[in-house]
């Protein structure tokens, strides 16, 4: 026998309604009672969150309020009157509590229509008495319930059943004890209990904002994915999950030993490369052209002189003045001289050729390549280092399909191409939420929207409306309009109550009602089918009188007839 059956077992006969709701917010039952007052069909509600049931419309953003709190933040709340608006229109207040169970059972939720709720009821103390000594008894049960398991772990059956005995001992002794708050005690309202605890406002004229209420996940604007840039073995991971990092953090470190020593190398054959292309990119003014000039030029001048030495040698042998020995030696020196001319000459110009346009040319590619290799190199140097490439949290890497991969660890080894991380910046964040069908139609792009939750104790964010659809998505058999809303900024004071994958509330203002009578919600209750209000004359006598409602909000309610402006209305104290 299942949950459901033990459910409907011991809540379908009661007149209040019931609704359960696991830890990730999901409807697993409901009784009959509560179906009807909520005008919906079982079988198109069950397995459906409390998100899709109630939030898309605006009169529900209370009733879901309450239900999200109760799971989120594990709260208990006492007898509460929120709006709520059926399908057909209508626009009842109900009467709503929520107990939280446990971590693995959820939240009951009870509801009945105000009509049948007496001002004068007790309180909750009794409730939270019993609750607090069952939720005792029930953790103890529970510490045995997990040392069981651990003994018998080949016995998954066994486990089901001492847990599903237990659930239903807890629900059973729930409900039993909260009848007391839930059931009518007496039928005439009577705020003469409690009444020095009671509330007395004064009916006021006030502007009413009409808002949207939305609520949605909070994720990065923008999403940097990171890819491995080189090949290597993970030697360092420096980072956790959720963790925010600076712009250029050292997220992985890879083995880089064979491309320090293939980039020193790089270095070197660039540089001596460098140095030749420099060199002969100056030729006709480098020092060995310069020395081989000057040695051209010596031999030259030496060779001249010679010559004329000769002649003047010729002319003293042909009259006779010197012996041809003479005339001899001075042909020997000359031919002496000019082969060391010849020499320089050719080696000047061997020099000078070494630096020829084409040779420049030629070292200036093998220059340009050694550059790009190098370039390569430390870029694959650099690359082994996986840095972040913006400031934000560091979250698992998704592919185009959507999936989530693990992080690589150290001693991994990586390829070009393999997902390493990703960065989700924290200079702007987006809201995803959804809307219903008779909500949408007042949503357009740009339209502001004021966000918050409850970590920002009642601090609003501006952000703004960036994208919401045009055509109706199906979720659990439900027509939702999704909606992206952008918080441009986010102070640094801030962002630790707005964590990155966080739930949080967006209003969007839709217009105003001004000049309107208001009253808070809780002073509003039904009596004898319609609303009243308890009113005090002037010698502190308590009055019902009938009220027209209008529009409400999750704190305040129109009063569109039966109120002047000024009147003392009692609110009952509630129980604490």
């Amino acid at each position: 026998m299942n949950d459901n059956t033990f459910f409907k077992k011991i809540f379908d006969g009661l007149e209040n309604g019931i609704l359960v709701f696991d830890t990730k917010g999901v409807l697993t039952f409901g009784n009959a009672a509560a179906f009807s007052l909520l005008e919906l069909r079982p079988d198109s509600c069950i397995g459906k969150t409390h998100e899709a049931l109630f939030l898309g419309e605006i009169k529900n953003a209370a009733l879901d309020r309450l239900i999200s709190d109760s799971l989120s933040r594990k709260k208990n709340q006492q007898r509460q009157l929120v709006p709520y608006g059926t399908r057909q229109g209508k626009t009842v207040s109900l009467s709503v509590a929520t107990r939280f169970l446990s971590e693995d059972a959820g939240s009951i939720v009870y509801l009945r229509d105000t009509s049948m709720i007496s001002p004068g009821a007790k309180d909750g103390k009794v409730l939270n008495t019993k609750y607090k000594q069952l939720m005792h008894a029930f953790h103890e049960a529970s510490e045995k319930n997990r040392d069981l398991e651990r003994r018998l772990k080949r016995l998954e059956w066994l486990k089901i059943i001492v847990s599903a005995t237990l659930f239903i001992i807890f629900a059973a002794i729930i409900f039993r004890t909260g009848q007391s708050t839930m059931l009518p005690k007496t039928p005439p309202p009577d705020f003469t209990t409690n009444a020095a605890q009671a509330q007395i406002v004064a009916a006021k004229r006030d502007t009413m904002i009409q808002a949207i209420l939305l609520s949605g996940k909070i994720e990065p604007y923008r999403k940097e994915t990171l890819k491995a840039q080189s090949s290597g073995t993970i030697i360092r991971k420096n980072f956790h999950e959720g963790q925010l990092v600076e712009n250029g953090h050292i997220l992985y470190e890879l083995d880089r030993k064979e491309l320090s020593q293939q980039v020193r190398s790089a270095r070197v054959t660039y540089m001596e490369l460098l140095e030749r292309f420099n060199t002969l990119k100056n030729w006709p003014t480098s020092l060995e052209v310069m020395q081989a000039l000057r040695k051209f030029d010596l031999s030259k001048i030496a060779l001249n002189d010679e010559r004329k030495k000769l002649n003047e040698t010729k002319k003293l042998f042909n009259k006779g003045i010197i012996a041809r020995i003479e005339y001899e030696q001075a042909q020997t020196a000359y031919k002496r001289l000019d082969y060391d001319f010849q020499n320089a000459k050719q080696s000047l110009e061997q020099i000078e050729a070494r630096g020829n346009p084409e040779k420049l040319e030629v070292l200036r590619l093998q220059l340009f390549n050694a550059r790009e290799e190098l370039d390569e190199l430390e870029r694959q140097h650099e690359a082994a280092l996986v840095r972040a490439p913006v400031k934000g949290i560091v979250m698992r890497p998704i592919d185009k399909s959507g999936s989530k991969f693990s992080f690589k660890n150290e001693g991994d080894r990586v390829e070009p191409g393999d997902l390493m991380a990703m960065i989700g910046a924290t200079e702007s964040y987006i809201l995803s939420a959804a809307v219903g069908e008779l909500s949408v139609k007042d949503i357009f792009n740009g339209q502001q929207a004021r966000i918050t939750n409850h970590n920002l104790n009642k601090i609003r964010i501006d952000g703004r409306v960036k994208w919401v659809a045009t055509e109706a998505v199906k979720d659990r058999n439900l027509r939702i309009f999704p909606v992206q809303i952008v918080i441009p900024s986010v102070p640094d004071s801030l962002r630790d109550a707005l964590p990155i994958g966080s739930l949080a509330e967006a209003e969007i203002k839709i217009g105003e009602i001004p000049n309107v009578l208001t009253l808070p919600v809780e002073a509003v209750f039904k009596y004898q089918g319609s609303d009243h209000i308890c009113i005090l004359d002037s010698s502190g006598g308590q009055h019902l009188i009938p009220v027209e409602t209008g529009y409400s909000d999750t704190e305040r309610i129109i009063i569109n007839s039966g109120l002047t402006a000024g009147t003392s209305v009692l609110i009952q104290a509630r129980a604490n």
